[in-house]
């Protein structure tokens, strides 16, 4: 990990890897809301939350419990919103350095 005029930045390498996002973490409608929580055997957690814009809930729905890369995170953008690649590839890497910060995603 590093970090950018405090701001954080993944290492490049993670954006070559297969990715998926994290299994115990599960995307709920909560008041109103779109929040990644902690599901567990005792049932939500709601200490720590994540909320979600809409793309970043059309990404997680498209890619829970499958594999994926940066270019599939980017393919999904472009089908979706008309994205250039170049563009898609920037905002797919701030979605999944944004998940990666937060311990969404496995590699």
């Amino acid at each position: 990990m590093s970090q950018k005029n405090n701001v954080y930045v993944a290492p490049f390498f993670c954006y070559l890897y297969i990715m998926k996002l994290n299994p115990k973490y599960k995307l709920k409608d909560v008041a109103g809301e779109k929040m990644v929580v902690v599901q567990n055997a005792q049932g939500l957690d709601l200490s720590r939350v994540i909320v979600l814009n809409s793309t970043a809930e059309m990404l997680w729905n498209a890619l829970e419990r499958k594999d994926f890369t940066l270019e599939t995170v980017a393919g999904l953008l472009m089908e979706k919103y008309g994205l250039k690649k170049e563009k898609a590839l920037s905002d797919a890497k701030s979605w999944i350095d944004s998940l990666h910060k937060a311990g969404l995603i496995e590699m």
